[in-house]
């Protein structure tokens, strides 16, 4: 379970790299590191 849950944060990190989110706390690209954190 815990490796399908790290698969969709790097998904989300992959993401926000090439197009950020626009989630609170994510607006910019280089905020995909606090991503990492929770991976």
């Amino acid at each position: 379970m815990s490796k399908l849950l790290a698969l969709v944060i790097v998904a989300m990190m992959v993401i926000q790299l090439i197009k950020p989110l626009g989630w609170p706390g994510l607006k910019r690209r280089s905020d995909f590191w606090k991503l990492a954190v929770l991976a």
